[in-house]
């Protein structure tokens, strides 16, 4: 969402894209972008997004003149950047049921409920249905010390739902949970899909002797209410090495 943008190495600002920026230099310079996310959605903590490469070119300015770019920046390969991520299209999805858990994560390809492709993942749950929790299927062992490690994930919901982790210790087993993520209407109160940007990073470092990690989605109907929906997709673990 923000770019933040060098000019010879010289930091001019963090700016929400799209954005027009003054440059007080002349010839041709070397511009550098760093693609910012907001961290947690939080909209108050902003930072460059430690997976995705910047983006370089040389432009030649000149004095009251408007240069256009259009930055792209991709991933970086394995081992620096590696993904697991599930993106509903294949027969089978990476989510598993909680044993206390009234329902799963299950596939929609309903119009409306779709956010690209042919599916999406659901979360529906109706005035009978009180809790669902359902587990990521992939079990991982960050690298911790500091090392980033984030959830991705495009989402439409109605009702909050809590992204956590179950986090596997040598004599101790523990569910935390991570992020609460609100529903995602826009100002005008229409329902509307978002991408969020969840660090799990600063979670594996408080359990640095931890042997495994799997990542759940839960929710509560605890006002017995009907039509309460989540939609995913592109669901994203992305962690360094």
């Amino acid at each position: 969402t923000e770019g933040w943008i060098y000019v010879n190495g010289d930091a001019l600002g963090v700016f929400e894209l799209p954005c027009t920026i003054p440059v007080l230099t002349e010839g041709v310079n070397r511009v550098t972008i760093f693609a910012g996310i907001k961290n947690d959605g939080i909209s108050a903590i902003r930072v460059i997004y430690p997976f995705y490469t910047s983006y370089e070119v040389n432009v030649d300015f000149t004095r009251g003149t408007i240069d256009t770019i259009q930055p792209n920046c991709t991933y970086f390969t394995p081992p620096y950047c590696n993904i697991d991520k599930e993106e509903f299209e294949d027969a089978g999805i990476k989510f598993v049921a909680d044993a206390a858990s009234g329902g799963n994560v299950t596939k929609t390809n309903i119009a409306g409920e779709v956010f690209e492709d042919n599916y999406s993942g659901k979360i529906e749950m109706n005035a009978a249905d009180l809790y669902i929790k359902s587990y990521y299927t992939t079990n991982f062992l960050f690298p911790g010390n500091g090392t980033a490690a984030y959830l991705e994930l495009d989402y439409k919901n109605n009702f909050a739902f809590t992204i956590g982790m179950e986090i596997t210790e040598p004599s101790n087993v523990v569910n935390t949970d991570n992020t609460i993520i609100n529903p995602s209407y826009d100002a005008n109160g229409n329902l509307i899909w978002k991408k969020i940007y969840i660090s799990l990073t600063d979670l594996v470092n408080l359990h640095p002797n931890a042997t495994n990690y799997r990542i759940y989605v839960k929710t509560s109907n605890l006002d017995g209410a009907n039509g309460q929906f989540v939609l995913m997709d592109n669901f994203k673990v992305v962690y360094g090495l």
